[in-house]
């Protein structure tokens, strides 16, 4: 038997109790005798392995409407290959197939709860409860959507209003420009920004 089980005996009944610490494999006999010495031998043979773990954050990554998405899941333990239990709609339009991997197109925003399940080859299996989010299509507006500075420069500010969970970037600013962000560039968010003097007789513009 493996290191820390044992065979507890019973009148008709026997159990294998233990705490297994061992990973391997065990083949073993068990015999058993009636009142009138008739004998039985059965082998078997246990499998010890570790514990299946799903090797992922409980957030999944971020999804969006109308936006093909698709994540591959890990999981470590047990023996591999591991087989993953469907699940045909985590969220409307994206499904997890029996290979680990969560992908579609999801149709309609929202956050959803889901409990995923994987089983290795010996069918030892492991579960965790995962959080998907879908956001909206990206939206977004900037306000004043352009302004003037005498030669002397200045600054300014532009607040942008942008859908839930959107991220935005700038880009394209001349040296002349100096960009802070005021905060992280994720949904709504203010900007500032200034602009050196205008040594040279030419006008100057800059979009970005």
């Amino acid at each position: 038997l493996p290191p820390n089980l044992f065979l507890n005996t019973g009148e008709s009944t026997a159990a294998l109790v233990g705490n297994l610490t061992t990973v391997g494999t065990y083949n073993f006999a068990l015999r058993v005798t009636d009142s009138v010495s008739s004998i039985v031998t059965q082998p078997y043979t246990l499998i010890v392995s570790t514990p299946v773990t799903i090797n992922e954050n409980s957030d999944l990554p971020l999804a969006t409407v109308g936006s093909f998405y698709s994540h591959t899941l890990s999981a470590i333990g047990g023996t591999p290959p591991y087989v993953w239990s469907p699940f045909p709609d985590i969220v409307p339009g994206i499904s997890l197939s029996s290979g680990g991997v969560i992908s579609g197109t999801p149709t309609a925003p929202g956050t959803n709860s889901v409990l995923i399940s994987v089983t290795d080859s010996n069918g030892i299996g492991g579960g965790r409860l995962f959080t998907i989010t879908v956001s909206p299509l990206c939206s977004s507006g900037l306000s004043p959507g352009g302004q003037g500075f005498s030669a002397d420069g200045g600054t300014g500010t532009i607040s942008v209003e942008a859908s839930f969970a959107c991220h935005w970037i700038v880009s394209g600013a001349p040296s002349w420009v100096t960009i802070t962000l005021g905060g992280t560039p994720q949904g709504n968010g203010l900007l500032s920004y200034s602009v050196s003097a205008n040594t040279s007789n030419a006008p100057r513009r800059a979009t970005f």
